[in-house]
Formats: structure tokens, sequence, C-alpha cells
């Protein structure tokens, strides 16, 4: 990983120093220097790095009535592909994934737990990953039809589920266009479940691209997962504080009624403790999930058939996930607690932006330009956008350069909660203007619509610099 070979370099502890001194590996480079944007400046394209959320999955736990259990985990169980992982292994051979020793024994956390068919992707999931890769291996097409991974460094990443790496697995396949001749073939919904193993494997002989699960010691992606003990004791301080009291006691009149006809919310508590005292993120699983699939919201129950409780569980779908919306902005406007979670993952981006800005001052760059894959969860992809001080979080004001991305959850700005599959993007690219020394833009994307950071709305840009970018870091530093 390029954290690992940039071991050397530092952050730059002022503003004033950085922006006059830039080593790398001991030597000092060309000074970089703040950007001023015209139309008639040139761009190229560095480096990128993109965060996908893993695809749709089936619930994280069975939330109904012992004797309904049965008869839903059936119903899930048509909705993912064989446990025996046939198709991650028919995807593997393409993309092999390498989980660390010392993550979970070089195990998934997910995959032979005895969860089955809880937790794991749909076929519906891979299709959506399958396409966000298309889309993504279009937008970053190399000029001439260079194959991708001859003009593109790929380097991919997961956290520790077969869904996210599986998730990525997919995203990979459609950005290099493995299965691409299959999809006419693929009938309704996702290709994937249509096609055979076997001639899948022998439809290409691109590349493979290794996919790593890194050691817990270094992986950023989920601090939850990776430093649970940090994470819980960062969660109850903002619990504690009177604002996330006052704003979870509101809705504590919903968890009670969801939990009247979602049995299984009584007996999954909030591991945090809270006046609500529901788990939430299991609530909002339990429509998000149905809902993806067209199941009433009252299946396998005793209710299943009455129309007025379904109406009325539908109407608590809003609320449920704003909720949990409102629960996740508090604990990431916590400094500490948003730190713990990004700063980390800031640093290696940050650094390996200044390693390329180097390179390409020097003349030399990369032989082949970075491209980083990240498959991970969506409060990962949640604290991304919290931690670069996204505009649109930060108020009603719109920070997106349309508002589809945010519009599509139906739950305006300040309770976003991101979708199966949702894409963020950092891209790092090098300005030239005419007359001037070479400067260095940052970009931000979130499902290919621009996102605009609270300091570049103020300067009415769509990017920001490097030193915006270290400044930003800054301002959640402990």
């Amino acid at each position: 990983h390029k954290c690992g070979e940039h071991a050397k370099l530092r952050i730059i502890t002022s503003k004033r120093k950085m922006r006059s001194l830039l080593r790398c590996n001991g030597r000092i480079t060309q000074q970089i220097r703040p950007v001023t944007q015209s139309a008639a400046n040139q761009s190229e394209l560095l480096a990128v790095w993109i965060f996908h959320r893993h695809g749709d999955r089936t619930p994280g736990q069975p939330l109904v009535e012992d004797r309904y259990r049965d008869e839903e985990s059936a119903f899930w169980r048509t909705k993912i592909p064989p446990v025996d992982q046939t198709y991650y292994d028919m995807l593997s051979e393409k993309f092999p994934a390498t989980v660390h020793p010392e993550n979970n024994s070089g195990r998934f956390l997910d995959a032979g737990s005895g969860r089955e068919p809880y937790g794991f992707l749909t076929w519906k999931g891979m299709q959506q990953l399958y396409e966000k890769g298309r889309v993504t291996g279009q937008r970053y097409r190399p000029e001439n039809n260079e194959p991708f991974t001859d003009y593109w460094n790929v380097q991919a990443f997961s956290t520790n589920y077969l869904r996210t790496v599986k998730s990525l697995q997919c995203f990979l396949d459609g950005i290099c266009g493995v299965g691409h001749y299959l999809v006419g073939k693929s009938g309704n919904g996702s290709f994937y479940e249509h096609v055979d193993p076997d001639s899948y494997i022998q439809a290409n002989h691109i590349p493979k691209i290794d996919i790593f699960v890194r050691d817990p010691k270094q992986e950023t992606l989920n601090r939850f997962d990776t430093s649970p003990e940090l994470m819980k004791s960062l969660v109850r301080d903002v619990v504690q504080t009177p604002e996330f009291l006052e704003q979870d006691s509101k809705a504590a009149p919903l968890a009670a009624r969801l939990s009247n006809y979602i049995p299984g919310l009584i007996r999954l508590r909030s591991p945090h403790g809270s006046p609500s005292k529901i788990n939430w993120i299991h609530a909002a699983d339990h429509f998000i999930c149905r809902l993806s699939h067209d199941v009433p919201i009252n299946a396998f129950s005793h209710l299943e058939h009455n129309q007025d409780v379904e109406q009325m569980l539908q109407s608590m779908n809003h609320a449920t996930i704003s909720h949990l919306a409102t629960r996740f902005r508090l604990w990431y406007n916590s400094p500490p607690l948003l730190a713990a979670m990004m700063l980390p993952l800031l640093t290696d981006i940050y650094n390996e932006m200044m390693h390329y800005a180097n390179l390409s001052n020097d003349g030399r760059g990369e032989i082949k330009k970075p491209f980083n894959i990240y498959s991970c969860h969506d409060v990962t992809i949640l604290a991304l956008l919290y931690s670069i001080d996204a505009a649109f979080l930060a108020s009603t004001s719109n920070g997106l350069k349309s508002n589809q991305s945010v519009q599509s959850e139906h739950l305006g700005h300040l309770h976003y909660w991101p979708e199966y599959a949702c894409t963020f993007v950092i891209e790092l690219s090098k300005v030239r203007a005419k007359g001037k020394d070479d400067d260095f833009l940052i970009k931000f994307l979130l499902n290919g619509e621009v996102v605009r950071t609270r300091t570049s709305l103020r300067k009415d840009q769509d990017a920001i610099t490097i030193f915006d970018f270290y400044n930003l870091m800054k301002n959640i530093e402990i």
C-alpha cells in the first residue's frame, strides 16, 4: 500500500512552512502555490481515490417473531447467491482477495458466522456495483482505447466482510469489462444470477487485480471494527451531551411504536445506551431492505395482511431513517470522534497527494497514474462527507452542483444517509495556467455530482487546494 511506501513523509505542521517547503524523501522540491482558477486553465488528472458503499444486502439481523423466522430466512435466501460462495470464487478468478492473517485469522467476519442469510450481498447489490463500475470506467477511460489497467495503477482495498469484498469485485468487473459481453444474455435483473461461472471465467483474460483486506493496525476504513472500545467510549461521550439526550428523547415515542410491530428491536438494544433505547441501524434496515425488494413492512408477522398497519409502518420510514441520520450527525460533529474515525485515513490520502504532486513538479510523475478503490460502509461515506465539511450537510444550503444525490433519499440535506452502492470520489488534478506556476486542485464527487465544501462554497468554486485539505485535517485533529 502507498502509505507504507511513504513512511518518510510527514505532515507539515504550519501553513507558512508548508507553503515554502515540500519535502519528499529528504529533498526539497518545487514550491506548491495556492491555486487561481480561470477559464484558461488546463487540468491534468493526477490521482483518484474512490470509496463505495457495499451494494444492496439482506437485513443485518432477523427482527421478526421466532415463529416467523424460518419463513423470513427462506425468503432472503432467494435474494442472495449460494452460500457455498460459488460466485465469490468465480469473481476471485479475476479479482482475488487476500485477508491479512491478523484480521480475524484471515477469515471474513460475516461468512461462515452462522448468520446466513442475514447481512449478505444480494443479486441486486452485485448488479448495483457492476453498474457503478461501468459508469466509473467510462468517466476515467484512458484515451486511444488504452487498456484501463495499463494507464491506471489500480489498487483495491476492502473491509473484512464478504459483502464488501464481493461488492468491490463487481465494481472492478464493471470497470474492466469482464462480464460486458454477457449482459445481453442475462435477461432481467442481475446478470450475475444468470451467468454460468465457467463461461464467466473464460470470458476474458484481463490482468488480475488483487483486493487486500489489511492488518487491523493499518486498516483505516471502519474504526468501529478495528478500534471498537475507543469508538464506544467516544460515542458514549456524545450520547451523554444535553443536545443528544434532547434529540434522542424526542424519538422515544417513535422507538416505542416501532418496537410494538418489529419485536426484534426489543431484543437488540442500542449498545451505546440512550433514551430511545433501540438500535436505529437495525430499525432502518427493516425498512430499507424490505422496500428495496418490494416486501411489505409487516410481512412475516400475524399482521401481514393488515393494510392499516402497513400504511402506518410505511409512514414511519422517513422518521426512522431521519433519526438515524440525526444521531450520526451529532456523533460526527464531535471533533474527537470524527478525528478517531477519519484522521488516519485523511492523513494517508494527504501524504499520497503530496507525494504525487512532488513527483509531478519534478517532471517524473507515476508510470501509471494512481487509482485507489476502497469498499466500505455507510458510516464511512458519511464520516468522509463530514470530515471534508460538505456544505450540504452543514446547513439547508445546497452544496451539490445539483441536488439529485440528496433528493434521491427524500430526507433533506441534514438527514442524508448514504444509499447502497453510493460512491464518494476524491480527484487530484494539476492545473496549468499561462504565465503561472502549476497548481493543484482537489475535487470531491458524490455519485458523480460535485460536492462543495463550505470553503469552496465561499469561494464559489468546485474544488479546494491541497492547503485547504490540510486545514480540514487540522480542524478535526485532537
